[in-house]
């Protein structure tokens, strides 16, 4: 039986996974987002045959879903790289869609770079493709610009292509995208990190790297936000002490400025009534 290279499809919501996949398979059977509702709701598997040879193009939900909780999505995916690799299949590559749109590497964007350092493993990052998506939305020396900082910088893809990882722009035909695929499936099938801990070491879910990272980050989030309601809060606090000494003040005016009347009335009543009336 001849082999068949297993490719998965990552990134978070709307970059362009699905899309990808439909215009190499050449078919509308792969569901694709629209403006902010995402699709791709489970992990699904699209075969294709590219120059005499078999691929599947494994298709995964994204982070930041509409449907779905981020940690649900974790685990969603984590179930299937465990389930396909306890019957033996092992991914050749994983293509990791990412929309050079995005104007700052923020938020779920930078959390699930980290994660998924950690659900490949050093190992594997040979086997990661980093594919940019979206060109054709902005003007091309800034989408250049950003490409060269995804690239350049520490806290984004750095690490992983100094350990041999790659970069490219994902093609809009069809012949470009296949060739893509045979290019980034060259590589020996090998194991991901969450893959060995969960079904060779015997760690749980809860315990796998990917999972550990996934709920500091989280953790980090929850503290933040807590930091930023408590400041808020004290912003109100001040606001309001602001507001009511201003208050204050000006009653404090107003009753010297009675108290002035009244005693300009008592010493001259005539004099009193006219200041009034001016």
């Amino acid at each position: 039986m001849p082999p068949v290279y297993a490719i998965a499809v990552m990134g978070i919501t709307g970059v362009g996974k699905s899309t990808f996949i439909e215009r190499v398979i050449g078919k509308k059977s792969v569901k694709i987002g629209h403006g902010l509702q995402s699709e791709t709701s489970e992990v699904s598997g699209h075969s294709v045959s590219i120059q005499g040879k078999n691929y599947m193009l494994i298709d995964t939900p994204g982070f930041d879903d509409t449907h779905l909780s981020d940690a649900d999505v974790l685990k969603m995916i984590a179930e299937w790289l465990v389930s396909s690799y306890r019957s033996g299949t092992k991914l050749s590559a994983i293509l990791y869609v990412h929309a050079i749109t995005e104007t700052r590497m923020q938020g779920t964007a930078l959390r699930n770079i980290r994660m998924f350092k950690e659900l490949c493993g050093e190992k594997f990052y040979e086997n990661v493709t980093f594919g940019t998506s979206c060109w054709s939305l902005m003007e091309h020396e800034k989408a250049v610009e950003r490409e060269e900082e995804l690239k350049s910088h520490p806290r984004f893809w750095k690490p992983m292509l100094d350990l041999g990882s790659k970069v490219v722009r994902l093609p809009d035909s069809q012949e470009a995208a296949r060739a893509l695929v045979t290019q980034i499936a060259n590589h020996e099938a090998v194991a991901l990190r969450i893959q060995e801990e969960i079904v060779d070491e015997g760690v749980s879910f809860e315990q796998s790297s990917a999972t550990k990272v996934f709920e500091a980050d989280c953790d980090k989030l929850r503290e933040e936000h807590e930091a930023q309601i408590q400041a808020l809060k004290l912003e109100q606090a001040r606001l309001a002490e602001e507001a009511e000494q201003r208050r204050l003040r000006a009653i404090a005016v107003l009753v010297e400025t009675m108290i002035y009347i009244g005693i300009a009335a008592a010493a001259d009543p005539t004099a009193a009534t006219l200041s009034t009336l001016r």
